[in-house]
């Protein structure tokens, strides 16, 4: 997926911002018949939750949530989208919020980073 770039001030708090769009297309599926895949999100951090780190210098990352759509992402685990449609790209938005303000406000400034993994496979 290509690169994106916001505000981290747009996503703090309950905010959200769509950083990129997932999209998948059944090939050679059948009318009428809904299928499934399994999403699996990571970043290239060592913490249970996403996070953005300085581009440049060590700084300290900032936190934040990632969604599909409106549900939350716990990173590392697989979710399920289901009741995707054959010859039709299904679509659905990325996004980032949750960012804690107070937290931006104590790091250093600059441009932060991540870059998100996205693996998919077929469910059992």
């Amino acid at each position: 997926m290509p690169e994106s770039n916001f505000e981290l001030s747009d996503a703090y708090g309950i905010n959200k911002v769509t950083i990129n769009e997932a999209r998948i297309e059944v090939m050679n599926g059948t009318q009428g018949t809904n299928y499934s895949q399994q999403f699996t999100f990571t970043d290239q951090s060592q913490n249970s939750s996403f996070q953005l780190f300085p581009s440049i210098g060590s700084g300290a990352p900032i936190n934040f949530n990632l969604y599909l759509e409106n549900q939350q992402i716990e990173k590392g685990t697989a979710y399920t989208w289901s009741g995707l449609q054959p010859d039709v790209l299904n679509t659905r938005n990325i996004r980032i919020g949750d960012i804690s303000e107070t937290e931006v406000m104590n790091k250093v400034s600059g441009t932060y980073t991540a870059t998100i993994t996205v693996t998919i496979t077929n469910p059992d």
